[in-house]
């Protein structure tokens, strides 16, 4: 049987280049971008999810939907 075991949505006010390696933008949208990602820490793949931010707060509206989504 394969593993199903998802792994849990980070959610991080930090700067994604501290965290990650950009590799390439893999979709956008009304409240930010998708980018394809490697983890500095381990080398792992990951897709980020970048909000954009008015006054370091974020767009109201779908932004706190789409985080439960994902």
């Amino acid at each position: 049987m394969a593993d199903t075991k998802r792994a849990q949505p980070h959610i991080s006010s930090r700067d994604p280049d501290e965290l990650f390696e950009l590799i390439k933008q893999i979709g956008s949208g009304s409240y930010g971008s998708v980018h394809q990602a490697r983890i500095k820490t381990n080398g792992r793949l990951a897709a980020v999810k970048m909000i954009n931010m008015e006054d370091g707060t974020p767009h109201p509206g779908n932004t706190c939907q789409t985080l439960v989504f994902l």
